[in-house]
This record gives structure tokens, sequence and C-alpha cells, in this order.
């Protein structure tokens, strides 16, 4: 017959160590998962437009404003801008909201007082808001804001952005 091996303490020690060493390399590895999963998850932006037909409180400027729902900064990458279904075409830096504004016959009118993104904010922290096009609240009157509001039926809007985790995302806007 063979002889059998015999273990003595300092290898019974020596495996139990390798053991709890693999053991605890596993659990950290699952934990520096699960906590960047949770980072990912607690800093995301989620963007979207938000129509405002009159000033209120909270809303000084009528018209259309982009704004971040979520928790995390959003890193605008793309606006692309539609008047009835076609692309303006944006024109150097600028947004294409200026070209926007000119096709809906809404530019050089003093009385409406239209302000407009002239370039797009890269960066939309969480919370925030910013006007894309809007009309300033001393010329607001229910008739200047339905003439806004008309025009603005004839935009829509994708945006693509990206979150700190380079999680990329895209929203779009248009009315019924």
């Amino acid at each position: 017959m063979g002889k059998q091996a015999k273990l003595d303490w300092s290898q019974v020690t020596g495996m139990a160590s390798v053991i709890i060493a693999v053991a605890a390399l596993v659990l950290s590895v699952y934990e520096f998962n699960a906590a960047r999963r949770h980072d990912t998850l607690s800093v995301r932006p989620v963007v979207g437009f938000q129509l405002v037909g009159a000033p209120v409180e909270g809303w000084p400027q009528a018209g259309l404003h982009i704004v971040n729902y979520g928790t995390g900064l959003a890193e605008i990458k793309q606006l692309t801008v539609y008047v009835d279904h076609k692309p303006v075409e944006a024109v150097g830096e600028s947004s294409g909201l200026e070209q926007a504004v000119e096709l809906l016959g809404l530019g050089g009118r003093p009385d409406m007082q239209i302000t407009y993104a002239v370039s797009l904010v890269k960066a939309l922290p969480a919370g925030q808001t910013r006007v894309l096009i809007g009309m300033e609240r001393d010329a607001y009157s229910s008739e200047r804001g339905a003439v806004l509001n008309s025009a603005l039926k004839r935009v829509e809007m994708r945006v693509r952005y990206e979150s700190l985790y380079h999680e990329v995302f895209e929203t779009a806007f248009a009315q019924p």
C-alpha cells in the first residue's frame, strides 16, 4: 500500500491563509463593483425640456427651457433643432437657435424681446435650467405669449448628453 501523506499544522495554517486571502480578494472586487454601480446611479443626469407658457415664480421667462432634473452633471454633447420637421443648420459655434428664431419669424421684433442661447452651455449642473428660446417677463403679454407658443409648436429638439461616468443619453422635445 501507498504511503499516506500527513498534514502538519503549518500546512493547514498555510492553506487556510490562502483560502482566506482568495475570499478577501473576491469580496473586495465585488464591493468595488457595487460601489461603482451605486456611484454611477447616484450622480445620473436626467435632462428634459420644459415649456413655460407664461412667466411665473421660478420661471421668469416664457418659452422653452432645458433642465437637468437628475442628481449629476450633464455634459451636453449635441443639440439638434428642427423647425417644421427640417433640421436647422447651426452656423459656427452657434447652437442653431438664432437661425430657428429667424425661421419662426420671431427675430427682429423689438416688441417681443425674444432671447435665445447664442451658444449651448456644455455643462448643465443638477437642478439647473437654461432658457433656449424665451421672452423676457417685461415684454410678456397674453397676446405676445400666444405668438411665442404658436411659434414653438413648430419646433422640435434632440439633445445628446453624457454623465460623469461617460454614459450617453438622448432626449427629445416635440409638441403634439
